[in-house]
């Protein structure tokens, strides 16, 4: 019997199988979401690494058919985003950052990462000497995070147009300029503070 799925849009497996062996994947692939039947063939989109290597066995893949299916999961970093299967991996991000998930594949966007790190760090503010250097800490901080993890796309090239839409971007210059005038008047009044109980400690 011949079975056919099309994944991601342009790569079509056929395999001649017997009905069991067919009747065993095509449930397996619905358990999987984001296939469907469309009346002739199967079809659904995968982003995911670990789901193509399910695949890959399920589906017995060719070492071509598998890297076909690779190059079709690449994301455009020139965009500064990136995909994660393991969101989870990152720890807390915010929402607004998940461009969205397709295929088991969740898309960053880095430059929202530097704009939440601009928005509400607390470590860094008070020890740089302006918005670029502070953006760089930014992307710093987003490099550390990213080690290790099992990204898709490219790193360094998104982590470069990130840097160059926030260096770019006026309001957050402006809100850098608000952090650091806060700061500033922070630690006067920590200043203030300290000598007024120094003075009352040694008068007494």
């Amino acid at each position: 019997m011949l079975f056919r799925v099309v994944i991601n849009g342009g790569v079509e497996i056929r395999r001649e199988w017997p009905w069991d062996r067919v009747s065993r994947v095509k449930d397996r692939l619905k358990e999987l979401g984001g296939f469907r039947w469309n009346g002739e063939y199967w079809s659904g989109k995968v982003y995911s690494l670990s789901l193509i290597r399910e695949l890959k066995e399920l589906l017995e893949l060719t070492s071509e058919e598998t890297e076909k299916l690779m190059r079709t999961i690449l994301v455009n970093s020139s965009g500064g985003v990136i995909g994660v299967e393991d969101l989870g991996s990152l720890g807390s991000i915010p929402s607004d950052c998940v461009l969205g998930e397709e295929g088991g594949l969740y898309i960053i966007s880095l430059s929202c990462l530097i704009r939440d790190f601009i928005k509400s760090d607390r470590n860094y503010i008070g020890g740089v000497s302006s918005f670029e250097e502070y953006v760089d800490r930014a992307v710093d901080n987003i490099r550390q995070l990213l080690i290790g993890k099992p990204v898709i796309g490219d790193v360094e090239l998104a982590l470069r147009r990130a840097r160059e839409f926030a260096l770019a971007n006026n309001k957050l210059r402006d809100l850098f300029m608000r952090r650091i005038e806060w700061w500033t008047v922070k630690l006067s009044l920590i200043v203030l503070n300290c000598t007024f109980y120094l003075r009352s400690s040694m008068r007494s």
